[in-house]
């Protein structure tokens, strides 16, 4: 199938290598960041990737994205370096209800190394630890800790309790205290705008 990516360049940054094959839409009333050999495969369908004013959506590098795949941001989607996301799978991001003038944010925090298969639903305000497994059709509405296994008939553990033993190790550190710095209070964070709450990430050359 020819090519037939669209998308507004101004709030928009691809990495080196990205690779966009079939009709991919980049809606970026926001902004959307693709890293290094990130990979779009729509196949025969579409894929949709929409940032509402002032929200983004971050996709770290050496991702793939399949057909059909729909991500919705209207804050922030961010999407951890070695993800997969099947074909079908939609991740839609939504602002939750207002409390006087100020908006409680819900972003989508999706660690590293994440295999999500194909039609699984991600919903508002969660976080999906680095190395977890989300299964074929399975929907996801509550955080789940590092290398968590959420598919039919797999053993899952208590979400309500850190599942780490023993001395994290340092890699594990850095990552979250990465996450930390970046998504402060999460979920339950109140700001005016998202630029207050996330300021701007680097972009690649």
């Amino acid at each position: 199938m020819p090519n037939r990516t669209s998308f507004d360049p101004s709030g928009i940054k691809l990495g080196r290598g990205v690779s966009l094959e079939g009709q991919v839409q980049l809606d970026a009333r926001g902004r959307i960041f693709l890293g290094t050999r990130t990979r779009i495969d729509a196949g025969c369908g579409e894929v949709i990737l929409r940032a509402e004013p002032g929200a983004e959506i971050f996709v770290d590098e050496d991702c793939s994205i399949g057909s059909q795949v729909i991500i919705h941001a209207a804050s922030l989607i961010h999407i951890g370096r070695r993800c997969h996301i099947g074909a079908g799978v939609v991740i839609f991001e939504q602002k939750g209800p207002a409390r006087s003038h100020l908006q409680l944010l819900q972003p989508v925090i999706i660690e590293a190394d994440v295999l999500i298969e194909a039609g699984a639903l991600i919903k508002s305000g969660v976080r999906i630890g680095w190395g977890s497994r989300i299964g074929a059709g399975m929907l996801v509405t509550r955080d789940l800790p590092p290398l968590s296994n959420l598919s039919p008939g797999a053993h899952h553990r208590d979400q309500d309790k850190d599942p780490r033993r023993g001395p994290l190790p340092e890699a594990l550190l850095a990552h979250e205290a990465w996450f930390a710095a970046r998504i402060p209070n999460h979920p339950s964070h109140f700001t005016n705008t998202v630029a207050e709450a996330y300021p701007p990430l680097g972009l690649v050359d």
